[in-house]
């Protein structure tokens, strides 16, 4: 049941940023206030982590051969392990003492980033929250197709390459953006226990 877990975390994560890009899409610093956040909250950790799982590789299981491929790191150092997952319809295999297959899931977050700002600043609120609704809609349809195309059911492409989970940021940024519309009035709490 992870599967759950993840898509949780993209619908809240949509939700959020989402969130903050339209209440402060009219600022001034938008931008630089935006990627300066998510930067210094990401970006030491993460690399941080990847430097150290790739000395280790290196330097105490002596296995550079492994770095090779979609195995290399070169895909962490540019958040792109989960296009390298996608890529190769596997997991990653690195050390013996660390795995980071999981940080799939943030390389979607970091591609998220670079263009869901461009498209909240200059798209009406309406419109985006129609554009939400239509990615929603694809969703289901890309990760057959992506599973065609690779030959198999419930490949690993379906489930890392970010145009096939663009579906759960755009669900939360559709709540984000329909709050704010009013779309979404709080119902009475009789209603909820009805």
């Amino acid at each position: 049941f992870g599967w759950i877990g993840v898509d949780l975390f993209f619908v809240l994560s949509g939700f959020l940023i989402t969130g903050i890009l339209l209440d402060s899409r009219r600022n001034e610093h938008y931008w630089r206030n935006f990627y300066r956040r998510r930067a210094l909250r990401i970006l030491p950790l993460y690399y941080f982590v990847v430097l150290v799982t790739w000395l280790t590789i290196i330097f105490i299981e002596k296995a550079p051969d492994r770095l090779q491929g979609y195995d290399a790191f070169k895909w962490f150092f540019t958040f792109t392990p989960n296009i390298a997952m996608g890529l190769k319809n596997d997991y990653l295999y690195h050390s013996h003492i660390f795995n980071l297959n999981h940080l799939w899931s943030l390389a979607i977050e970091e591609q998220f980033y670079l263009f869901w700002p461009l498209i909240v600043r200059y798209v009406p609120m309406r419109s985006l929250a129609i554009l939400c609704l239509v990615l929603i809609a694809m969703g289901t349809g890309l990760r057959h197709l992506t599973d065609h195309i690779i030959g198999t059911e419930l490949s690993i492409s379906s489930y890392t390459f970010p145009f096939c989970r663009m579906d759960g940021l755009a669900a939360g940024s559709f709540l984000a953006a329909a709050f704010r519309l009013g779309w979404l009035q709080t119902l009475p709490y009789n209603t909820w226990i009805a």
